[in-house]
């Protein structure tokens, strides 16, 4: 199986690694009962939603629909929005560790949280020596260093002068002690505790991670075996749902009653993968919309015309 996209920008999103950690975790449940093509399909149009391209191996059905659905509908996967964060990674953050280790690299616990608990986020792979462009950072109201412990000076001062403008760091894993230093006495900077524990490292990553969302993010959904991703395009917002609901056995199943909280106001439709308009319930207060979907089937776009 191919789970490599073919990503020409080094800023992407990697909310489609969850996609791909779900089909390979799942693999030989999912060839039992038939919901490989399902899975291959969200990774289709999780990975045409983060602006990269991820070859189909099959042509089944479902597949085929997924790949008619993101070439006839082009607007739905603008590049238009950003995501609430943005995670610094350093470029070996995802390499394989030993059988000795007691925990994921901390690049690994950050993006697992940020997919698992709905984040929309963009991921910037930090190449040595390149510098750091302040222009992209300050687009984002939140930072989140993710094992950035070798980092060029320049690229240090940079970080230290968004912070100083006033924007949030969130740092786990490795951090130059000088830089650690300098980040908090912005009084911006949100410091992890570090564990030789998975279930401690992550369960600290979390807390810190909920506490510094709060007022920066722009859309979550009540049930967390949904995944999320934003686009934006002409005048339009487009929340692209997942349904990762696996039951062992039956596959890939329709979820009932789900809502999406988003404080992008305007004009709602909701498009299902077959291209008709899907039932919803529409309230909307000083802080937002909320959206009820009756039914939630493999994949749903939610658009949000201003």
């Amino acid at each position: 199986m191919v789970y490599e996209a073919q990503i020409d920008n080094p800023m992407v999103s990697w909310q489609m690694l969850r996609a791909a950690q779900l089909i390979k975790q799942f693999e030989r449940f999912l060839a039992q009962d038939g919901s490989l093509q399902n899975a291959h399909a969200l990774l289709l149009l999780e990975a045409a939603a983060a602006g990269a391209a991820v070859p189909a191996l099959d042509n089944s059905p479902v597949l085929e629909e997924a790949q008619a659905f993101i070439k006839s509908r082009p607007r739905f996967f603008g590049s238009g929005a950003r995501g609430d964060a943005l995670a610094l990674l350093p470029p070996n953050g995802f390499l394989p560790q030993g059988s000795e280790a007691k925990r994921d690299r901390p690049c690994i616990e950050v993006v697992k949280a940020l997919s698992t608990y709905q984040v929309l986020f963009d991921a910037l792979v930090l190449r040595e020596h390149e510098p750091l462009e302040m222009a992209v950072l300050q687009e984002y109201p939140l930072l989140i260093l993710a094992d950035c412990g070798a980092l060029s000076e320049s690229q240090q001062e940079t970080l230290l002068a968004y912070a100083r403008q006033g924007g949030k760091v969130l740092a786990h894993g490795q951090l130059d002690a000088g830089l650690e230093e300098a980040l908090r006495q912005t009084s911006r900077l949100t410091r992890t505790q570090d564990s030789d524990f998975a279930e401690v490292a992550m369960a600290r990553f979390t807390a810190a991670l909920r506490q510094v969302m709060k007022p920066v993010r722009t859309a979550r959904l009540t049930d967390l075996r949904v995944g999320l991703r934003r686009n934006a395009s002409g005048g339009a917002t487009f929340l692209h749902l997942f349904n990762f609901n696996y039951v062992p056995g039956k596959g890939l199943q329709a979820m009932e009653n789900i809502t999406v909280f988003s404080s992008i106001k305007g004009v709602v439709s909701i498009h299902s993968l077959s291209g008709g308009q899907m039932p919803y319930a529409l309230q909307e207060n000083e802080e937002g919309l909320a959206i009820q979907l009756e039914h939630l089937p493999l994949y749903a776009v939610i658009e949000i015309t201003q």
